[in-house]
């Protein structure tokens, strides 16, 4: 009932910020016209709203960042969490730059975790991180870009910002973030290049699929450099920059040791990409070719800024080249098609229009219209999966690790099968505790995502875990089996006893857990 309260609640205020800015031209927007019609459209429109707009944009802030906090209290962080949690307080930075090509990520969100990692932060605070970058994405989409209100309010309360790129703590949401930095300072791109291509430096240290909007940017400050003759040695500092961002990323991808079958060539190229089109605006796959036409308007929408359609192209034709032939992903992954064209429109704003299309402004402005309403949907769309966190559990990794805590089990030795599950308790575990992963035949906090994982990590049922243990160790009274699947074989059953189990599936339904301890002989 609580739940169904907050849900209607957030809508109807959402519902009426929306129609206030339909409704009620403001300050900005008057200016906006009266610049258009004096032929100065975008030279001048301010960065930081006033007036009216400028107190509802503090009332949707407040509102997003309550929400927000609600939220990712009550969120139990899952393995992927917890492995760039673990990786972040074990490693140090060297330690790291040679853990990252098994990861497949790039080192800028684990830098971030790392000092709250490393001076105690506990684990179950992690979500102060990821709610810090995600509130900074929001005070720049709402008082550093030119977006209208009515497309702030839906993209900050759909699905991707307000949850998966929010409440979870992983490096989606700072690809959004670098993104927005770049638009907070485009306008000043020439006379600022060094921290320009500094933010394009980072961005390309985000996430792989993000690399070719790094890519982008890069190109058309080229561009740029080039035909309004802006050479300099800031200029060439800041494609050096970018250069090196990208030669990095590059370095990465080159030496990732990751398996085949976890980086793999799609059997239906055109599906995976219709699939990440329709998750990404709609938040179904089944409706991949209807997003994407929606998508093609969207970018069609923006003809009249042709530099805005060579960034687009760069950096979506890299990610379906990516999702095609490298690696398929989730709708965590597919929303990065979301990102990018609010960024594209986020940049669009910046630029004046060819002198032969200035007339058709109107065009762009539907591609704003139809993004909004979009969004609205998807926010709309999404708030079962988002409120379903506070309903259900995400995980059960935090009761198991609470019971092996509160009943004194910790100092066993553990053993954890299957590994990409049993991980997830560990960040809750006393000191750097490490568990002897069955299907790994290796004792370490976070799993190292090599051949050996790849090649095992579905490999055994739940009987080799206590036959594992029987090899491995001689007291096995002093011996913890945690698992996500039961042991079936009867004759370890009457060596161990189940001392927990899940009781309610949670929303990641394979972290469900059974806690054995082996039965003493009488």
């Amino acid at each position: 009932m609580g739940i169904a309260l907050l849900d209607w609640s957030r809508l109807a205020i959402i519902a009426f910020l929306y129609i206030y800015q339909m409704a009620t031209p403001n300050k900005q927007t008057k200016q906006a016209a009266a610049a258009k019609a004096s032929g100065a459209e975008n030279k001048s429109a301010p960065l930081i709203s006033t007036g009216a707009e400028n107190v509802i944009n503090w009332v949707i802030f407040a509102l997003y960042s309550a929400l927000l906090l609600y939220m990712s209290v009550n969120h139990e962080p899952w393995r992927d969490e917890a492995q760039s949690w673990l990786i972040a307080r074990d490693l140090g930075f060297i330690e790291l730059l040679k853990c990252l090509p098994n990861e497949g990520h790039p080192p800028l969100f684990y830098l971030v975790l790392m000092p709250f990692a490393k001076l105690g932060l506990p684990y179950t605070k992690i979500y102060i991180v990821s709610d810090l970058l995600a509130m900074g994405l929001a005070w720049l989409v709402l008082f550093k870009s030119r977006f209208p209100l009515y497309l702030k309010i839906p993209m900050l309360f759909s699905y991707f910002f307000l949850f998966e790129y929010a409440v979870i703590a992983r490096n989606y949401g700072i690809v959004m973030l670098m993104l927005m930095a770049v638009a907070a300072i485009y306008d000043k791109r020439h006379e600022l290049p060094l921290l320009y291509g500094f933010i394009i430096f980072l961005l390309f240290q985000t996430h792989v699929l993000a690399f070719c909007t790094g890519a982008g940017l890069g190109l058309i400050y080229l561009v740029e450099v080039v035909r309004e003759k802006r050479w300099s040695v800031k200029s060439l500092g800041a494609m050096a920059l970018m250069g090196a961002g990208g030669l990095a990323m590059v370095a990465l991808l080159l030496s990732a040791g990751m398996k085949s079958s976890y980086t793999k060539l799609a059997t239906d190229k055109m599906g995976a990409v219709t699939d990440a089109m329709g998750n990404a605006l709609l938040l179904d796959k089944s409706s991949g070719m209807v997003a994407l036409f929606l998508y093609l308007l969207l970018v069609v929408a923006l003809f009249r800024k042709p530099l805005v359609l060579l960034f687009l192209t760069v950096a979506v034709a890299g990610y379906c080249y990516l999702v095609a032939f490298k690696f398929q992903g989730a709708i965590r992954h597919h929303g990065f098609l979301l990102t990018f064209i609010l960024a594209a429109y986020a940049y669009a704003t910046h630029y004046q229009p060819l002198k032969q299309f200035e007339k058709f402004a109107w065009v762009e402005k539907g591609g704003l219209i139809m993004l909004s309403v979009l969004l609205g949907i998807q926010m709309l769309k999404g708030s079962d999966m988002t409120f379903r966190d506070l309903e259900d559990n995400f995980t059960d990794s935090k009761n198991a690790a609470e019971f092996i805590n509160n009943n004194g089990l910790a100092n066993y030795e553990i053993v954890g099968h299957r590994s990409y599950a049993a991980s997830s308790i560990v960040p809750y575990l006393p000191g750097k505790k490490t568990i002897f992963y069955a299907d790994q035949n290796r004792s370490t906090t976070f799993i190292i995502l090599d051949t050996v994982f790849y090649n095992n990590y579905m490999k055994y049922s739940g009987d080799y875990a206590p036959y594992i243990a029987a090899q491995k160790f001689k007291n096995l009274d002093s011996v913890l089996l945690v698992m996500n699947m039961p042991i079936e074989y009867p004759a370890f059953l009457n060596e161990w006893e189940p001392v927990y189990q899940t009781i309610k599936e949670p929303i990641q339904r394979d972290e469900v857990f059974v806690i054995y301890r082996h039965k003493k002989l009488q």
